[in-house]
């Protein structure tokens, strides 16, 4: 009852006018919901930094059932910036047990679709723990 990176599925999906809205969607992981964190990173004089735009739980995300939408921008605002989403997937029980932490990536703002309907995927991958992300700033 591992999880593993093709577990989940995120992505943008171009819905014209140069905007983008980002998708989540459980393939075939054995959880019952996600604590979910959305941030991005930048590059501002010449260092990488991060901010978080929004956490939060999506409760049911079930195996093979629709995807879940997540975020909505335009694509100029990708210039310098991707877009990074962390969660953990997690069992309900008598104490609800995490069954593994995702980190994905968004490709850069050149490589997204721009055919309406068509979709650009993260690069998902396995972390340990999503708890450092908790020392990155809210948005203001």
């Amino acid at each position: 009852m591992k999880l593993s990176p093709t577990d989940y599925s995120i992505y943008f999906t171009h819905i014209g006018g140069g905007y983008q809205q980002l998708f989540i969607k459980n393939i075939s992981a054995e959880a019952d919901f996600v604590r979910i964190i959305l941030g991005y990173t930048e590059l501002v004089r010449g260092k990488r930094t991060g901010k978080i735009i929004n956490s939060w739980i999506i409760s049911p995300l079930k195996i093979d059932g629709e995807h879940v939408y997540l975020y909505g921008l335009p694509k100029h605002w990708l210039t310098n910036r991707r877009i990074w989403v962390a969660f953990e997937a997690v069992r309900r029980g008598h104490k609800n047990v995490v069954v593994g932490s995702v980190m994905a990536l968004s490709p850069t703002a050149s490589k997204l679709r721009k055919t309406v309907g068509t979709s650009t995927y993260f690069d998902v991958k396995l972390i340990e723990s999503v708890k450092f992300l908790e020392t990155i700033k809210l948005q203001q």
